[in-house]
């Protein structure tokens, strides 16, 4: 069935914050953004403007990502309409109709954060789950070597020289040392009872807790996103400042008008404590 915006019922109006005419200019233009997305190539066009702000003035988030996308698009909604009054008190008509490319922005790059923090959450799920497969690997090859060669003092002194290391990277190296140590002397392993193949298993294994740490690094490290991410929501928070506070002054004694000017989250939080 397709969307309606050619009426609100007289039950839901009486609900709402906004003038009826106000949601059908939403609908209808919500309408219109549901099937587009902000493609990379739009992105790199508006890099520029996010890399030129300072690092000093890069702010964290002060509420949800997806309340203030809402917020920027209901504002946005409510203002396009009043260009000329805005422009009275001194708003900047690009100011305003900057809004819904750096809402796309900040909705892409916020996408690519989530699907990137998810991964990051698997990543790290996976690399626990393998380092603790690999220390006891570890362990229960040290502890047949020794018994093996507790009458081999030079295999021994060999033992203790793989097992120096305390690092991940380390670790992924022992695994790597005590196969090839096992195989160059199975035979005397064999004589107590070491199953030969454990020794392919640590060479399996080292090598993918090799890929999985090398992983577990790049995704630690990689830190373009988040703050591309606070870069995208610092434009836009100016932008949607910038617009509010003019809409506040211009429109300072209609209370109908001003209403769509203010900050809905934080002044519902208020309120809240308030209570």
């Amino acid at each position: 069935m397709p969307l309606r915006t050619d009426r609100v019922s007289r039950r839901h109006q009486q609900c709402l914050p906004y003038p009826k005419n106000f949601y059908l200019s939403r609908l209808t233009i919500l309408c219109h953004l549901i099937n587009h997305s902000m493609s990379k190539a739009d992105f790199e066009q508006i890099k520029p403007a996010l890399l030129a702000i300072p690092q000093d003035k890069v702010m964290l988030p002060r509420i949800p990502i997806d309340t203030f996308l809402q917020e920027a698009h209901d504002l946005y909604i409510w203002a396009k309409d009043d260009a000329k009054e805005l422009g009275r008190v001194g708003l900047d008509k690009e100011v305003l109709h900057s809004l819904p490319v750096r809402i796309d922005a900040l909705q892409y790059i916020q996408s690519i954060w989530n699907s990137e923090r998810r991964s990051q959450r698997e990543t790290s799920r996976k690399w626990e789950e393998m380092l603790a497969k690999g220390k006891r690997m570890h362990s229960e090859l040290k502890h047949s070597f020794r018994f093996a060669f507790r009458r081999e003092e030079s295999l021994l002194n060999k033992l203790r020289e793989i097992s120096r290391g305390r690092s991940y990277a380390d670790l992924i190296q022992d695994l790597s040392d005590l196969a090839v140590l096992g195989q160059a002397n199975l035979s005397k392993l064999q004589k107590v009872g070491f199953d030969k193949e454990t020794l392919n298993a640590a060479t399996k294994l080292c090598a993918e807790m090799g890929y999985a740490l090398a992983r577990k690094h790049t995704r630690d490290s990689n830190d373009d996103i988040k703050s591309f991410r606070d870069r995208a929501y610092t434009l836009l928070y100016d932008t949607v400042s910038e617009v509010r506070v003019a809409g506040r002054y211009a429109f300072r004694s209609q209370p109908d008008k001003i209403q769509g000017y203010r900050h809905r989250y934080l002044s519902r939080k208020t309120t809240l404590n308030s209570m």
